[in-house]
């Protein structure tokens, strides 16, 4: 009975993400040009993504993680680049957002990252942005 109520929240909320995506595209997406209507002022096109993706990951994460996006920070000074989901542990250390409420996490709290996109247009693409989470990784 419980694994049957988990497989129909999951499958609810992969329904979920999937309106997500489509709305999204619906609202920022421009038909005629076939591109995204001004990406760089649109952070609710990613934002409203990122959401559905992570309220789908908390089924599946310990309730002790929290999910966020922000930066990797490390003791030597490297800062990764913008990561769309960072899986941290808040007991272990502490997230610091600076002025501009962009986030910091210490390597040492990170268990996962990850990168949300609506597509991947071939195995390039696939390969940057497997080759952008090696080096976070790094």
């Amino acid at each position: 009975m419980s694994s049957e109520i988990f497989q129909a929240l999951v499958k609810n909320k992969i329904e979920v993400l999937k309106r997500s995506f489509d709305t999204s595209k619906e609202i920022f997406w421009d038909k005629k040009t076939k591109r995204l209507i001004h990406a760089g002022e649109y952070g609710e096109y990613g934002e409203y993504r990122e959401k559905a993706v992570i309220d789908l990951l908390k089924l599946f994460i310990p309730q002790n993680f929290k999910i966020s996006e922000g930066f990797i920070i490390t003791s030597a000074g490297d800062v990764s680049t913008q990561c769309d989901i960072i899986i941290y542990d808040p007991s272990y250390c502490p997230k610091i957002a600076d002025t501009e409420h962009q986030k910091f996490f210490p390597v040492e709290c990170v268990v996962a990252i990850g990168e949300i996109k609506s597509e991947i247009s071939g195995t390039s693409s696939l390969v940057e942005i497997l080759e952008k989470l090696s080096k976070i990784k790094k």
